[in-house]
């Protein structure tokens, strides 16, 4: 399986522009928000954005400034969506380093995404860019509705697959699929934004049924703590599975123990060690080949060049990843 930078080398010059944007955009603050600015972006994290958003724009035709204008605005809707999920999530670690909230306040963390989300709407300058509203909305609606099915799950110890995949589309997929089909819509050329934008929805879906799988790899290096789906009372496609197997009375047990305020790390590990010993990672496996397996179907149908390769490689890359 490719690695991830051997993937994004085809765009390595798309993703300098990109971050130079990104670092333009940002660059004028002072005092505190330079601070916070300087904090949350110095760790660029894997692109996996504004990398479809290239890869896609390349294949039909070529990346215009519109294209990273659009980059830069998804990226940044996403990093005010996760600082925002967590101050709601109390989370204290993200990418192996203390969350916003933690380093400051929920205050200041509320204050910086919403900062963020300005910040977007600044970038908006062209009418192309104003052609892309409708994408950008429904990404805003998509993630807190996500969110607050989580929450709704979470509250009500709900466990159906339907519910799982409609909040896994929200807060990840959709922003996938939002990129691909603006890499289409700004590449210079007629492209086909509907099969973009399936590409992306089922990598998107791909690529969180296998970072919550990652949750439960108690001897992997995830940039997270081991259970924090659990910690957190997420129910993942693995649970799931793990839930629909039992007797009413050990469902409820576990269920009970998911959606309580105070719990054990031990706990947490001895559910964890339970789910392993059944097929349950396997059939959430299967689930993240069977929608990686329709997105390179997809892209088998694209003009064929080093983009399409590197974005079929892209696919795989989701299936295998371990962090």
């Amino acid at each position: 399986m490719s690695e991830l930078r051997d993937i994004q080398a085809v765009i390595n010059k798309e993703l300098r522009d990109f971050e130079n944007l990104t670092n333009q955009s940002l660059k004028e603050e002072k005092y505190l928000l330079k601070d916070i600015i300087d904090y949350g972006f110095s760790i660029g994290g894997k692109r996996i954005r504004p990398t479809l958003m290239f890869l896609i724009a390349n294949i039909f035709g070529s990346p215009t400034p519109a294209t990273y204008r659009s980059a830069v605005i998804l990226e940044l809707i996403h990093t005010a969506s996760l600082t925002h999920d967590d101050v709601l999530d109390e989370s204290d670690m993200r990418r192996g380093r203390k969350t916003i909230n933690k380093c400051w306040d929920n205050n200041t963390a509320i204050l910086f995404g919403d900062y963020l989300y300005g910040k977007c709407l600044q970038l908006i300058k062209t009418s192309e860019d104003f052609n892309l509203l409708p994408i950008y909305a429904k990404v805003a609606i998509a993630l807190p509705k996500g969110e607050l099915l989580q929450q709704s799950v979470s509250q009500y110890g709900i466990y159906s697959e339907e519910d799982y995949f409609e909040i896994i589309y929200n807060k990840t997929a959709s922003l996938l699929e939002a990129s691909c089909e603006a890499g289409a819509m700004t590449c210079n050329a007629v492209s086909d934004y509907a099969l973009a934008k399936e590409i992306g929805r089922n990598l998107g879906i791909a690529y969180q049924i296998k970072d919550d799988i990652l949750d439960f790899s108690i001897n992997k290096d995830v940039g997270k703590p081991i259970g924090n789906d659990i910690m957190e009372k997420k129910i993942t496609l693995p649970m799931i599975y793990f839930l629909k197997s039992l007797q009413e009375d050990r469902r409820n047990e576990v269920l009970a123990f998911i959606k309580a305020d105070n719990k054990e790390e031990n706990q947490i590990k001895s559910l964890i060690n339970t789910l392993l010993e059944g097929d349950f990672i396997k059939q959430a496996e299967e689930q993240v080949a069977f929608y990686s397996n329709k997105a390179k179907q997809i892209i088998s149908s694209l003009p064929q060049n080093a983009y399409s390769k590197a974005l079929s490689d892209f696919a795989d890359y989701f299936i295998g990843r371990q962090q």
